[in-house]
């Protein structure tokens, strides 16, 4: 199975997105679990998909400093 394939067929959602925070593809379990299609989600930035909490700024600098993180984030639906 090729990456696209996985990508496109897995029952979880998985967004790739830039560095800045903005989205480059988003699968179709991610655009169901958000109510949006993955060209709204491209058009919206981090700030409209996250809600930032402290932990989430601290996983964020630190992974700007080339770190490996692991955080628990809470994302905005459409609704």
């Amino acid at each position: 199975m090729d990456f696209e394939s996985l990508f496109m067929h897995i029952g979880d959602g998985v967004l790739v997105g830039r560095a800045g925070g903005g989205i480059v593809r988003a699968n179709p379990a991610a655009c169901r679990a958000l109510g949006r299609t993955e060209a709204e989600l491209q058009r919206l930035n981090r700030a409209d998909l996250i809600v930032e909490t402290n932990e989430v700024a601290d996983a964020l600098e630190a992974r700007a400093h080339g770190e490996t993180v692991t955080v628990e984030m809470v994302f905005r639906r459409a609704d």
